[in-house]
């Protein structure tokens, strides 16, 4: 076959709606045309968003003059400790200089020097990146999306310097704040400013300090998160007092709380618990809630009273002593419940689950439990975990998954029950 002379050009028709479709390459440059430059401007951002290392986000601004402007306009700002604690961190960043002295923040003018990072290269090289990257490019932005800030070391050193770099981000009218700092037997007080903020949406702490005096004015607040904080009953008090529009709020291995009642949140749809303190008891009265996971501690004896959340469709429970009777009670308030995660309820004996809601369940590492009825007719998929199969009755017609993993079993009476599924989507472990 010859090839023809000129412009390749390569025809293909296709008929849909009755109608004839041409699909034409007029030209082989568009077979190295840079397509990702072409996508929207948001599209790029999110690129950049998941790129991990910030020296691979800066060298984007090279590739285009295009991608120089995506650079230059991307608000999301993450500065992650972690990049610079490796051993040859120092000098994979010796490139990094201090900004003219007209550039240079009136804190970095104060603290740097008297603290004597001449012996600290890591947390020498951290800052010069944090202060070179405001410096350079969040200054000039009118707001910000995002403003994450990860701390693993020397916190109490770099405290005066993240007090800044936080006031920096507030001023600049951010939306999503992330502060995660990992100390030692302490906490970082966050300054009194972040609570005043009225664009925040997004406050996710880590490590962080919260007095239950503090003032909190977060009107437009809709996810909190608390991690490896010390909290008690009033904290959560004024964040639910103060916060109306609050959606996703989750409290992940705090300390210090024992009495945990939330209500008046009528926009309120996930709450999350994982308990590291003993905390008594959960009460939640939220009509929105659609997802709740508990997790709690093997020693942990918590009460959960949920009856004002009817509408709860995804519940997850890893509670090492709720019995029977009270799981009972609890899944009664739940008519509209389609998913149901029960993982090391390992005081759980006999129960029964009737739902015509229900779409997935998953029994993992239940190990006490000697006897299921399960009648659930519209559910798709099912998973089991555990050393014998305990279900005297199981009525799931629709089943389209199932997932068992078993350390002893008989292979007759697994395969029969495997069989009143029809065999379909059946994985046996």
């Amino acid at each position: 076959m010859k090839k023809r002379k000129g412009k390749g050009r390569t025809q293909r028709k296709n008929r849909k709606k009755g109608k004839m479709m041409e699909i034409t390459n007029t030209d082989e440059r568009a077979v190295n045309a840079d397509r990702i430059s072409e996508l929207p401007e948001h599209i790029l951002h999110h690129i950049l968003c998941l790129l991990r290392w910030p020296a691979d986000l800066a060298r984007t601004s090279i590739l285009s003059k295009k991608w120089k402007v995506i650079w230059e306009s991307f608000t999301s700002f993450d500065f992650d400790q972690r990049h610079f604690q490796c051993v040859n961190a120092a000098d994979k960043w010796d490139h990094l200089q201090p900004l003219p002295v007209e550039k240079q923040s009136s804190i970095f003018k104060q603290a740097f020097e008297s603290l004597g990072f001449v012996e600290l290269p890591l947390i020498h090289k951290f800052i010069l990146f944090v202060e070179n990257t405001l410096g350079t490019r969040l200054y000039q932005l009118p707001s910000i999306q995002k403003f994450r800030l990860h701390v693993v070391f020397s916190v109490h050193l770099l405290a005066p310097f993240m007090n800044h770099w936080i006031s920096v981000a507030t001023d600049k009218n951010v939306n999503e704040l992330d502060i995660h700092a990992k100390m030692d037997g302490k906490f970082y007080a966050l300054p009194e400013l972040v609570f005043a903020s009225r664009t925040i949406t997004s406050l996710k702490l880590y490590g962080c300090e919260v007095g239950d005096s503090t003032s909190i004015k977060l009107q437009n607040l809709r996810e909190l998160s608390m991690k490896a904080m010390r909290i008690n009953e009033n904290i959560v008090h004024n964040f639910v007092q103060a916060c109306p529009l609050i959606e996703d709020m989750r409290l992940i291995n705090c300390y210090g709380l024992k009495f945990l009642h939330v209500s008046s949140l009528p926009k309120l749809n996930k709450f999350e618990v994982h308990e590291r303190s003993s905390l008594r008891s959960v009460k939640l009265e939220a009509p929105n809630l659609e997802t709740f996971w508990f997790q709690g501690k093997k020693s942990s004896r918590c009460k959960l009273i949920l009856a004002g959340c009817g509408n709860l469709k995804n519940l997850t429970l890893k509670h090492s002593h709720m019995a029977d009777k009270s799981f009972h009670e609890l899944i009664s308030h739940f008519p509209l419940l389609e998913k149901l995660f029960l993982l090391e309820c390992r005081t759980l004996h006999r129960i029964t689950i009737l739902s015509d809601k229900l779409k997935t369940l998953s029994l993992v590492r239940c190990h006490k439990l000697k006897e299921a009825n399960i009648d659930a007719p519209n559910l798709l998929s099912f998973e089991y975990t555990g050393a014998e199969l305990p279900f005297s009755s199981m009525n799931a017609s629709r089943l389209q998954e199932v997932k068992l993993h078993l350390k002893s079993q008989k292979q007759k009476s697994v395969q029969k029950f495997i069989e009143g599924f029809d065999g379909k989507g059946c994985e046996y472990i």
